[in-house]
């Protein structure tokens, strides 16, 4: 792994952490915020994947 591709899983990090932090502030309910969390770690996820599989190739 190269600086870049560290500095983009960095990056993407720091934008889910701020889009928690909005989420947290804009939905009360849990079961909504619950949810939207989840929805986000699995995106997340599947782009550090996507990244992580082309540094291999």
């Amino acid at each position: 792994m190269d600086k870049k591709e560290i500095m983009t899983i960095v990056g993407i990090f720091i934008i889910l952490i701020i889009l928690v932090v909005i989420i947290n502030n804009l939905f009360s309910n849990d079961i909504t915020r619950f949810s939207i969390t989840i929805l986000v770690a699995i995106i997340i996820g599947l782009i550090l994947r996507k990244t992580i599989n082309k540094s291999n190739k």
